[in-house]
């Protein structure tokens, strides 16, 4: 796995939230593994993980592409 996504899978488990991945299992109908982070964090993280990818597309195709085979809902969201 590329050191970039596992900085960003790192950096997104320290704002795992109990309480909202408990309230978001509980609306998905189907079994989903989360980690409870809101929107605006997930996009707050893609913001800072983008000039590490930027102007270098087979470097951004290969971490988004590894974010999004992930299981965890939220790292496909910071992916896009």
């Amino acid at each position: 796995m590329n050191p970039i996504t596992e900085e960003i899978i790192t950096e997104t488990r320290r704002h795992y939230d109990i309480r909202r991945a408990a309230a978001s299992k509980r609306y998905f109908r189907e079994t989903i593994e989360t980690w409870g982070l809101p929107i605006p964090k997930c996009k707050e993280i893609a913001k800072r993980f983008y000039p590490m990818v930027k102007g270098k597309l087979p470097l951004a195709i290969e971490v988004t592409g590894e974010l999004h085979s992930q299981t965890i809902i939220e790292l496909p969201i910071i992916g896009d």
